[in-house]
């Protein structure tokens, strides 16, 4: 289960890590709330990290990205840019 981890205010992303609770929407699991979105176009999609089913947090979605850690690996984290991915048949 992935969640987000180490978030970074001076650059205004978490990393997204393995480790999230499993099931119960709730207080417990705000952390690992991922939502699978079309987005530009009828075959693409991104992964956002939203807090809908809170209400009362006040937490704007935010899209999932690809970006440097301090050591120059690429992570995914929350980004202003998404990562695009498309689902194909096998």
């Amino acid at each position: 289960m992935w969640k987000i981890d180490n978030f970074n205010v001076s650059k205004g992303h978490g990393l997204v890590t393995t480790g999230g609770g499993v099931g119960n929407s709730g207080k417990e699991t705000i952390g690992n709330w991922f939502n699978i979105v079309k987005y530009d176009g009828a075959y693409n999609y991104k992964i956002a990290y939203c807090l809908s089913m809170c209400p009362s947090c006040k937490h704007e979605c935010k899209n999932v990205g690809m970006v440097m850690d301090q050591n120059g690996n690429q992570c995914l984290a929350l980004s202003d840019v998404p990562f695009q991915f498309r689902f194909f048949k096998a």
